[in-house]
């Protein structure tokens, strides 16, 4: 029996031939239902023979033993591929070397003049106000000089004497007068004018001495212009007047016919008028009132008193009007002034004056030599003085009568007793709370204004240095209080002590002269010049000809750099020595651990260490970086000269040392950096990889591979993974060649340089790039870059195997290696998929026999002389079928008496999937008689292709075909069935 599992699908249609013509019966057959019947119509006779299951693609390439056949999940069948190679880079020798410690010169040097750092407060300035009292007396007012009347003469009054005169020089009668005179006519009157003051003094006021006044003119009118409108033919006035002011009041500067000043009276004698002055007008002015005698015990001013004046008129007139003799002119008097008070003297009281204390905070930063840690006290050279300065506000002619300044000096000066005037007292007793001295100096108001000058000897600290300061902030405070400041009774203006207001009183205190001579914790910071000196790193080390430029590399281990000083020359009381920003400056090409050196790749030394011991320093080198340009090997020799500078200064600290007792120091400075083994190089290395080779065979089913078979696979794929374990990037030229029979391929050649290796992330493991190769770079996995190549073309041919050639090329100008790693290799890993998806010019061409039918078909071949064999067959596979046969005789040559026909095609399946149904003949009949039964094997020649139509679809295990198989007889046959032949 034939197994169907067994066979490949391109025999199907052979099996139709094999359960015509035989007498078997297969388990892939339902024929329980076969019609045994024998029909006889018409010129044909037919065995319907019966119809398969679904015979499943699946079921049929399932078991077929070629490795490369795979199916994936969804059931698609591809062609798969895998195998990985390995190439081994060769490995830099592992490089040491070591260095010699760096000796310098023994440095000879002598300790600096010992010098304490003075420093400088500065000068405290504290201002207050010297509230001097003001008066006013804009409230005491003189009260105006205003006194006026109108005063009419009789002319015939009894007083008037007529007197006859001589016309022509001849005595007439007194009736033919014509001239007479009358007169002499005199007036007299006299009023008096009030004057009063009220005054009310500030306590500052004792008493008022003199009044100055301003606008202080008196004006006196007689006017006359009656009497000069009569028309006397002569006229004589004269003019008597007298005004007595109170002896307080002092008069000058009278102007005026017949004036004069007697005493405190203005007075006018015998001013003589004539006719044409209508007005006569008189000055005098009241310059001040003298008040030193008026009793002010009262503290205030009450003065009132009346000024009488009087004036006496004179008239004498001729006249030959008699109707003047009756006349009664009139005279008006006019007396007035408006004066003010411009000034006064006066006597104060002793009065006292209130002076707001005054403050000034002492903020000072005071350098502190680096050795010192906390200083408690300092002692300053001779000269160190505190100068205070107390201006003298400018009060005269007031002086003080009592009084004291009492100043409280900063509390941490240590000040030397007072010397000077022993009136001024300095208090240097200790507190009993701070103990700190009491510092208070107290200055009678007599010896207040001047220049006092107070000896400091010390300051008592007791401050910590900050950590990481080189100074201590100073605070203090200078402050003052003035009290019971008491001003002495002055006779002075008023105007003089209003000027007064503004007054200060300035304290200044300025400390200088601080030299320190000593301190209670330690003397003197006593430096050493140190010479600047300078050696150089010399490294002279062969690597290897493989590198061409090292911009970097690591160590296996660190190397320590050793700085060691040794001292000699030190007196033995001194026992510690210190650092002062001790600089050396490193190559900036030595990396070393964080924080052993700065930024600037400096060792900066502060800090003390035993002279006994020496100091040592030890630094850890842990890698070597050249920067961006690196540095170029000649020869793979490492050749490198760099310098090692120091600068700096160092200082003793020691307890009563003066700089005579210090000789020649000796420093020997040495550098050591120990042996250096080289773990990994960064830079431009120019080793050669080892290119790739390696031959795939390709184990195609026979069905694929025999005869003039044409793979047109739509979308294979080839993945290929490198796996790189060094810091070197490379570039892989890749090289696909198809072989059949050991005949290149040449148009399915495929190449490409596009595929580049990265570096290793981290040394030693493996960092993968990956590449997904393909025609279409369609549907490509994540983490895959694409590379597009005409991939179809190389399995077009069918080649049994394929050369794979990977070129490896070195890339870019930095690489990194580790000199000591067997592990620095490039990993390829590849895969070809392929789909068993059919372009339009897929063919396969499968040629094999079915031998033996004598066997089985003698008695029915030799009855009849044709036999149609019809399939009804249903197809989903998506490959167009076609069938060619040929009769062949038990020595397997062909029977030339029998012709077999061209079936018609099987339809591939649809595009969607679905079946198609064909129907197909295959006719075998004899031209020679008996030639039929001659037939004992059919060869059969089956080709399979993939149509435009479904060209591209993959083979999928579900797909499917189905035969319903009837045997035709044409011609007939005769057959007893009685007969046991």
């Amino acid at each position: 029996m034939i197994s169907i599992k067994k066979m490949r699908i391109f025999q199907i249609l052979l099996l139709v031939l094999a359960f015509t013509l035989s007498n078997c019966t297969s388990n892939e057959y339902d024929l329980k239902s076969v019609n045994t019947e024998i029909t006889v119509g018409g010129d044909s006779l037919t065995f319907p023979i019966g119809k398969t299951k679904k015979i499943l693609l699946g079921s049929l390439l399932d078991g077929q033993s070629t490795d490369i056949l795979k199916k994936s999940q969804s059931g698609a069948y591809l062609l798969q591929l895998k195998d990985s190679t390995a190439v081994n880079v060769p490995t830099l020798s592992p490089v040491s070397f070591s260095i010699a410690p760096i000796s310098i010169t023994p440095i000879s040097t002598n300790f600096a003049t010992v010098q304490i750092p003075a420093f400088q407060i500065s000068p405290v300035n504290i201002s207050s106000n010297l509230p001097f009292p003001t008066i006013d007396f804009s409230a005491f007012t003189i009260a105006p000089i205003y006194s006026t009347f109108n005063k009419v003469i009789d002319l015939s009054s009894p007083s008037q004497v007529k007197k006859q005169f001589k016309v022509n020089g001849s005595n007439k009668s007194r009736s033919q007068l014509s001239d007479f005179s009358t007169g002499l006519i005199k007036y007299h009157d006299q009023e008096t004018i009030s004057q009063s003051l009220v005054f009310n003094y500030p306590t500052e006021l004792k008493k008022i001495n003199t009044i100055f006044l301003k606008n202080n003119t008196v004006t006196l009118s007689i006017n006359k212009t009656d009497i000069n409108d009569l028309g006397f033919t002569t006229q004589n006035d004269t003019i008597n007047f007298k005004i007595d002011f109170p002896p307080e009041y002092v008069l000058s500067s009278n102007v005026g016919s017949g004036t004069k000043i007697v005493g405190s009276s203005f007075i006018i004698e015998k001013a003589v008028q004539s006719a044409t002055q209508g007005v006569y007008t008189a000055t005098f002015k009241i310059d001040k009132l003298d008040m030193s005698a008026w009793n002010q015990s009262l503290g205030s001013l009450i003065y009132s008193k009346d000024i009488p004046y009087s004036i006496d008129y004179s008239f004498i007139g001729t006249t030959s009007n008699p109707a003047l003799i009756n006349a009664t002119p009139r005279i008006i008097i006019t007396l007035t002034s408006a004066p003010s008070i411009d000034d006064m003297d006066i006597l104060t009281n002793d009065f006292l004056v209130t002076v707001p204390g005054g403050s000034n905070p002492i903020n000072q930063v005071i350098p502190i030599p680096p050795e010192i840690s906390s200083v408690n006290s300092l002692t300053f050279d001779n000269g160190a003085n505190l100068q205070l300065n107390i201006a003298d506000p400018g009060i005269t002619p007031f002086t003080f009568k009592a009084g004291n300044c009492i100043i409280q000096l900063p509390q941490k000066f240590i000040f030397k007793p007072f010397e000077g005037d022993p009136s001024i007292k300095l208090d240097l007793s200790l507190d009993n709370i701070s103990k700190l001295p009491k510092n208070i100096l107290t200055i009678p108001y007599n010896q207040l204004f001047g220049i006092k000058n107070i000896g400091i000897s010390g300051m008592t600290i007791n401050q910590s240095v900050p950590t990481g300061s080189s100074s201590i902030t100073l605070s203090d405070n200078l402050s003052y209080s003035i009290v019971g400041l008491n001003v002495a009774s002055q006779a002075i203006k008023v105007n003089a002590i209003n000027s007064m207001t503004g007054k200060t009183i300035n304290v200044v205190g300025t400390i200088s002269g601080l030299t320190i001579s000593n301190t209670n914790v330690v003397t003197n910071s006593i430096s050493i010049d140190v010479p600047d000196q300078s050696t150089n790193v010399d490294i002279n080390q062969f690597v290897s000809n493989d590198v061409k430029t090292i911009y970097s590399f690591t160590l296996r281990t660190p190397s320590a750099l050793t700085f060691n000083i040794g001292i000699n020359g030190i007196p033995t009381a001194i026992d510690s020595l210190f650092f002062r920003d001790y600089t050396i400056q490193f190559p900036s090409f030595l990396k070393f651990k964080a924080g052993d050196v700065d930024a600037q790749n400096r060792l900066i030394l502060n800090g003390g260490f035993k002279v006994v011991n020496g100091f040592t320093k030890a630094l850890t080198i842990q890698n070597i970086d050249f920067g961006v340009n690196g540095i170029a090997l000649v020869n793979g020799v490492f050749n490198l000269h760099q310098p090692v500078t120091m600068t700096g200064s160092v200082y003793i600290k020691g307890a009563n040392l003066n700089s005579n007792d210090l000789s020649t120091v000796i420093i020997s400075p040495i550098v050591t950096i120990g042996s250096m083994s080289i773990a990994q190089i960064t830079g431009k290395i120019s080793t050669t990889i080892q290119p790739i080779s390696q031959n795939i065979p390709i184990n195609l089913p026979s069905f694929l591979s025999s005869g003039a078979s044409v793979l047109d696979i739509v979308n294979p794929v080839m993945t290929l993974e490198i796996g790189n374990t060094m810091g070197i990037p490379v570039n892989l030229d890749l090289t696909l060649t198809p072989k059949k029979g050991g005949i290149v391929q040449t148009a399915g050649i495929i190449n490409t340089n596009k595929i580049n290796i990265a570096p290793a992330s981290v040394l030693g493991q493996t960092t993968w790039s990956r590449y997904w190769i393909s025609n279409s770079c369609k549907g490509f996995s994540a983490g895959f870059d694409t590379i597009n190549v005409p991939l179809p073309n190389l399995l077009k041919s069918i080649p049994d195997q394929i050369l794979i050639s990977a070129v490896p090329t070195i890339t870019g100008d930095k690489q990194t290696i580790d000199l000591s790693s067997s592990n620095n290799m490039l990993n390829l890993k590849y895969s070809v998929s392929v789909p068993l998806s059919f372009g339009k010019d897929f063919v396969i061409q499968y040629i094999d026999t079915i031998a033996d039918l004598q066997k089985s078909l003698a008695d029915i071949l030799k009855y009849a002389h044709q036999v149609d064999i019809i399939a009804i067959v249903e197809n989903s596979i998506p490959l167009e079928l076609s069938l060619e046969a040929t009769a062949l005789n038990s020595s397997k040559g062909v029977i030339s008496g029998v012709t077999i026909s061209s079936p018609d095609k099987i339809k591939s399946g649809n595009a969607d999937g679905t079946a198609q149904t064909s129907k197909i003949t295959i006719s075998l009949s004899e031209s020679s008689t008996g030639a039929l039964q001659l037939l004992d094997a059919l060869k059969l020649k089956i080709s399979a292709k993939s149509n435009s139509t479904v060209a591209g679809l993959a083979l999928n295990s579900n797909q499917y075909i189905t035969l319903e198989l009837r045997v035709r007889i044409p011609k007939g046959i005769t057959i007893n069935p009685s007969s046991t032949k």
